[in-house]
């Protein structure tokens, strides 16, 4: 929860940087617009095609989907071309046991998980081999990036400085850890409760009986949450337990008849800067590497467009 504030509390503080969107636009209105052609983009003598701009694009999450379009896409396909480029120009490479380490970490990861990397690629609608020399390329854009632009380390005096302007902000909520049996009529949650008033084990009553599937099999434990989170009469019930182990009457909600236990409590609390001061850092340093990227992508797009480096065909349709 405190990384959570740190990040939302760094993105508020607001950075100026270009519009490149306009720029690619004055790109489009200069050049030959033809979709139809398969050429999307050209950088330099090489090439992004429709087909790949669209298999990127079909890719991406839900939620991706929803923040890009195909153009802004393109923009960002661009610029690691670009990055790609001045990264072999100052000699920088991933080296064969470099790129099979992290090959073979990943492929650990994902059978952890139940996947292969083919899976992955399939789901991508790209080539294994494809899929690697991407992969690749991602590696080398991050080592370039580490190497070349991440200079700036944020340190304790900056975190501090954060802390202290922002502790009001960083300040937790209360927060309960509750577990409920949920029954689907009166009469099962009385006799529920009667059970648990003479002694009945509440995580067992739980796994045999509550129609709730989500919490059953952890003994009927939802963890911690903070107000706002639950329906009302479930949430009020919760938080007007008082010690650990206190069972609730029965509560009626729109999803049956529930009986509560309180399993833990977390108070308001103003962290004190040595518990957080790593998480603090952490977010500062992503958030400076985050507009130093902003503003090196802004100026090498913006030269390689000027120069003629870097040439769009690709106009978004509706």
């Amino acid at each position: 929860i405190i990384a959570g504030l740190i990040v939302l509390i760094i993105l508020l503080i607001p950075f100026s940087s270009q519009n490149l969107g306009q720029m690619f636009l004055t790109s489009i209105t200069t050049n030959a617009i033809d979709n139809n052609n398969n050429i999307a983009a050209k950088v330099d003598n090489q090439q992004i095609t429709v087909k790949e701009l669209n298999q990127e694009y079909n890719a991406l999450s839900p939620d991706l989907k929803s923040a890009y379009t195909k153009s802004s896409l393109l923009e960002e396909l661009v610029q690691d071309k670009l990055i790609i480029s001045e990264a072999k120009q100052q000699g920088i490479i991933i080296t064969d046991e470099e790129f099979t380490n992290t090959l073979t970490q990943l492929d650990q990861s994902l059978s952890s998980q139940g996947y292969t990397l083919q899976q992955v690629a399939d789901f991508k609608g790209m080539l294994l081999n494809d899929f690697k020399n991407k992969l690749r390329d991602q590696m080398l854009i991050k080592k370039y990036l580490d190497q070349i632009l991440y200079v700036k380390n944020i340190g304790e005096t900056e975190a501090k400085q954060f802390y202290d302007s922002n502790v009001n902000n960083l300040k937790t909520k209360e927060m309960i850890n509750i577990s409920h049996i949920l029954a689907k009529n009166e009469s099962d949650a009385q006799e529920i409760l009667n059970q648990l008033k003479n002694g009945a084990s509440f995580e067992q009553i739980a796994a045999e009986k509550s129609i709730d599937p989500g919490s059953k099999a952890k003994g009927g434990n939802l963890g911690f949450f903070l107000k706002g989170v639950m329906v009302k009469e479930f949430e009020d019930a919760a938080f007007n337990l008082e010690n650990v182990g206190d069972l609730s009457e029965i509560v009626l909600t729109q999803f049956g008849y529930h009986i509560l236990k309180l399993d833990g409590k977390k108070a308001a609390e103003t962290p004190k800067f040595e518990d957080i001061k790593d998480q603090i850092i952490q977010s500062l340093q992503q958030s400076e590497n985050s507009k130093q990227l902003s503003a090196y992508k802004t100026e090498l797009l913006s030269k390689a467009l000027a120069d003629g480096k870097v040439k769009i065909m690709y106009k978004e349709t509706n």
